[in-house]
């Protein structure tokens, strides 16, 4: 009878054993558990090639991952939203339970992304298409749905439309810390990883707009009331206020 360390050091032997213990556990774990001794130091390293690979999970999404990845690499589009979020929670990538996030700027680029979704069996849910006034810099947001799957079901490929590039863009819609989050052609990037991976502490980022309307700061309330919820459902611990100087994560100014 293997121990349950036997069972977490050999991914090769116990590899359905294995890959459903780390799945359970985050990132804080995982660096914790590799310290124990020296079978498992390799634990992290490991979890890069499996079950934090981009490249496996976009196989869920595109049956021609590397020509996506290449895409993102001409038009700098971004993979934000709850899966970038999610991949650094290590939390399981369930397509049916979350819209994919896909931002990119208007015109040429958002040209070549609509094609690409096309040529994967994906198509414009035309009834959701619509003007977005909420998020600042983006122009209009598409849903793409998978070939006639467009009765509500999943996935849902959400396009945004940027007027800018998208990282800029993306960095003005950030409500808290724990959001920002992104995955590009050839990384995933958490900006606050400390207070994000480690301390499970979300800091609400202010504003970016100097003089806002009052029905956008209305829109805005609305949005950050919903965003604290979602977050501490998450498991974080949500945080206003000013930032103090030993803090190890400060908020750069917005874009």
């Amino acid at each position: 009878m293997k121990g349950l360390l036997d069972l977490i050091a050999d991914d090769r032997s116990y590899y359905p054993i294995h890959s459903c213990i780390l799945s359970h556990l985050d990132f804080k774990d995982i660096l914790s558990l590799q310290l124990v001794c020296k079978e498992i130091s390799h634990l992290y390293k490991t979890l890069l090639k499996t079950q934090w690979n981009i490249d496996t999970r976009l196989k869920l999404l595109f049956s021609d991952v590397p020509a996506f990845r290449s895409l993102q690499s001409k038009t700098n589009t971004l993979i934000v939203g709850p899966v970038a979020t999610g991949f650094f929670r290590h939390s399981s990538f369930e397509i049916q339970d979350e819209d994919v996030q896909l931002i990119v700027r208007k015109g040429h680029d958002a040209e070549a992304v609509q094609s690409f979704l096309r040529a994967q069996d994906y198509d414009a849910f035309n009834n959701y298409v619509s003007k977005v006034s909420v998020l600042l810099g983006v122009d209009k947001v598409e849903v793409y749905v998978k070939g006639d799957d467009q009765a509500g079901y999943y996935p849902h490929l959400l396009l945004l439309h940027a007027q800018d590039a998208p990282i800029t863009v993306f960095l003005q819609n950030v409500e808290g810390t724990c959001d920002a989050c992104f995955i590009t052609w050839n990384k995933a990037y958490c900006l606050f990883p400390v207070s994000t991976m480690l301390a499970r502490e979300s800091f609400l980022m202010a504003p970016l707009k100097d003089k806002p309307t009052a029905e956008e700061l209305k829109e805005n309330k609305h949005a950050t009331a919903a965003s604290i919820k979602a977050v501490k459902e998450q498991g974080y611990k949500v945080k206003t206020g000013i930032w103090q100087v030993d803090t190890q994560d400060k908020p750069a100014t917005r874009a």
